[in-house]
């Protein structure tokens, strides 16, 4: 029973390190004013709507996170899928993710900004869509954590000074084209889902199930010996006696 008890202690040690990870749901449309480069290629022209989808995982940073009560900043870089992605999409092979925020210290307005830039890459192709979102005076970032941010703006008055930018190339040096639009839909909404075991977490939950098998196991191997059996049948006779008398 003891055995037992200690293994529970160690399973709820184990999960008590699992944290929370925000989870920043974002979807913009915007109105291309700014173009350069091969247009034609990747269909970049004037007056263009473009709608798009981001999600950040800020689980997925696999950088020490700078945090300040005033700033914000997370970055992963890699192989594989990063913090951001776009729904929908196939996971890149190589991805450059990172994003930073300020709390009511916006270093121009000390204004809420946040600032984000996803970028993807494989052997034939480079494509980057960065978001900056700058929305006056309105209190829409509640703290460094990024939590329980709920945001739904069409106004164009509110998201004059938001703007999103794209560059995509291919293999060659000129093959490239850039372009830069205004916001006039944005939605951000931040969740933090239930919490994840960390690795570390894992692993520990692990090593404690397999030694409590082991010793489990070595007990009931001992009691079946011949040795053990007959000194706990003698013990069991003695204590017999002993209460007979």
């Amino acid at each position: 029973m003891k055995i037992f008890h200690r293994s529970i202690l160690l399973l709820l040690a184990s999960f008590s390190l699992a944290t929370n990870a925000t989870i920043i749901d974002i979807e913009y449309s915007g109105i291309i004013y700014s173009v350069s480069g091969d247009n034609e290629q990747f269909d970049f022209h004037i007056g263009n709507r473009v709608t798009g989808a981001m999600r950040v995982d800020l689980s997925r940073a696999n950088e020490q996170p700078v945090d300040t009560p005033e700033m914000v900043y997370y970055r992963s870089q890699g192989l594989g899928a990063g913090m951001i992605s776009e729904p929908g999409l196939p996971v890149p092979v190589h991805s450059s993710d990172y994003l930073y925020a300020y709390n009511n210290a916006e270093p121009r307005t000390n204004h809420d900004y946040a600032f984000f830039s996803h970028a993807i890459s494989d052997d034939t192709s480079y494509k980057s869509i960065t978001l900056s979102i700058r929305l006056g005076t309105q209190e829409w970032i509640s703290s460094t954590s990024l939590a329980d941010i709920d945001l739904l703006i069409n106004d164009p008055e509110q998201l004059k000074n938001s703007m999103g930018t794209s560059f995509r190339s291919g293999t060659g040096i000129t093959d490239s084209a850039a372009m830069r639009m205004s916001l006039d839909y944005l939605k951000v909404v931040s969740s933090d889902p239930a919490p994840v075991p960390e690795p570390g977490s894992l692993s520990l939950t692990i090593l404690s199930l397999i030694a409590l098998y082991a010793r489990l196991a070595h007990k009931q191997a001992r009691s079946l010996l011949p040795g053990f059996r007959c000194k706990n049948a003698r013990s069991a006779l003695e204590t017999d006696q002993k209460i007979v008398i």
